[in-house]
């Protein structure tokens, strides 16, 4: 069966609908949103997005408990959206991901606009925009 390029609003016009890479794309994108479908996982990358921060400061900023941070944080590592590194006695995490950083502020900022037209989301009452975050920056 030969692949037929169907653009969809979700596809590059590039990936075909029925070929194995889009299969390949399409799981892949369904692991990423699943492993940031919790408000946990949202409000964790919230609080390292400016910068790495110890799962001690983590759990302080999110308000949660070590476990439950822990677990988090272990998922969003496997997903490949977070980086640790040990210093001393802690780990340390910080965003991997700079497009992910991305795509949340765009979803969030949406959805906080459609919750509050009156609002000015996009004057900088959501997260800043991911390059002026230092996602890509070393520990």
């Amino acid at each position: 069966m030969s692949a037929q390029l169907i653009p969809t609003p979700l596809l590059p016009t590039r990936i075909a609908v029925e070929d194995d890479l889009s299969e390949r794309v399409f799981v892949l994108a369904a692991e990423l949103f699943s492993a940031l479908a919790t408000p946990i996982r949202l409000r964790i990358l919230g609080a390292i997005c400016a910068q790495g921060k110890s799962v001690n400061a983590i759990v302080e900023a999110v308000e949660s408990t070590q476990p439950n941070v822990s677990q988090h944080l272990k998922m969003l590592y496997l997903a490949g959206i977070v980086a640790k590194r040990r210093i001393g006695n802690q780990m340390v995490y910080r965003v991997q991901s700079e497009e992910v950083l991305q795509l949340c502020d765009l979803v969030c900022t949406r959805i906080a606009s459609e919750l509050d037209p009156q609002e000015p989301w996009s004057k900088g009452k959501t997260m800043q925009t991911a390059k002026h975050l230092g996602a890509t920056r070393p520990f």
